[in-house]
């Protein structure tokens, strides 16, 4: 099979890829690039928006049988993994320009493109399965997803490469839900290189660790309180995020446009906690 014998080749990243997407067609448009924010990488050079297919091919040898890709760009994973055989990768993209387009190329290729699904994963049904592939920076598409498996009591594979650099600090830091397996080796130069397979497990959890609370009350208002200099400032959680700052985790206050890390800036209530 040709495209076995490519993926087990000794060529280096950029020649397979570039032999794989002639095999399949793979060649999306450029995008426009935008100005407005969000987690859609809109107008991203096509190594920087996804995976490489050798990648995919290491997780297709990793997972048992279904992996969910969240946030799949032009879903190469689908088309793999379909090449391939035997495992399914379900591709879950919320532009439609990029869903259309795999799926123009599915129907070309012969391949079924059912696994290719448009969704807005912020407020449509999340979905559910054993295994997840997370390329995105972090945030509400992330916060939503972990708080659906507590909230239901499920276990699942993670694997996460990083986007911004932020991602898996704050994946480590969420002990009592996340253990760490294994590093496995990417072709694509990333900000920090490998993919990271971690197993979830629902685990009660101390509800004072604010790192939490980005999962546990996601879609509701927390607020916490933080004195500096004498003063006292009333913090929307949903108006932060988690960071690692001078080797441990902090809370970035985007209003305040200060880190929290309960040293100059410190929490009012003393139970609450940044981390254990």
């Amino acid at each position: 099979m040709e495209l076995i014998k490519i993926l087990e080749s000794t060529l280096d990243y950029k020649e397979k890829e570039s032999k794989i997407s002639a095999l399949f067609r793979f060649n999306p448009p450029p995008e426009e690039k935008r100005e407005e924010k969000g987690d859609y990488y809109q107008g991203l050079a096509a190594e920087a928006l996804s995976t490489s297919f050798e990648d995919y091919y290491q997780l297709y040898k990793e997972v048992d049988q279904e992996l969910i890709d969240y946030g799949s760009a032009y879903s190469k994973g689908s088309i793999l993994f379909q090449a391939l055989g035997n495992k399914r990768c379900y591709s879950y993209e919320y532009l439609a320009s990029r869903v259309e387009y795999t799926k123009n190329l599915c129907q070309e290729a012969c391949l079924d493109e059912q696994y290719i699904i448009k969704r807005d994963l912020l407020t449509s049904d999340i979905p559910l399965g054993p295994a997840y592939l997370i390329y995105l920076p972090l945030g509400d598409i992330f916060f939503r997803l972990i708080q659906a498996l507590y909230q239901q009591e499920r276990r699942a594979a993670f694997y996460i490469i990083e986007s911004h650099g932020d991602f898996l600090d704050y994946v480590f830091s969420l002990k009592a839900w996340f253990k760490f397996i294994k590093k496995i080796e990417s072709s694509t130069p990333r900000h920090t290189n490998g993919i990271y397979h971690f197993e979830f497990c629902p685990n009660a959890v101390n509800e004072d660790n604010l790192l939490y609370q980005y999962v546990l009350s996601y879609g509701e208002e927390f607020k916490f309180e933080v004195n500096k200099d004498d003063t006292v400032f009333s913090i929307n959680l949903n108006e932060t995020l988690p960071i690692k700052y001078n080797g441990k985790m902090a809370i970035e206050a985007f209003k305040l446009k200060r880190i929290i890390d309960n040293k100059i800036i410190r929490l009012q209530h003393p139970h609450q906690v940044i981390g254990e």
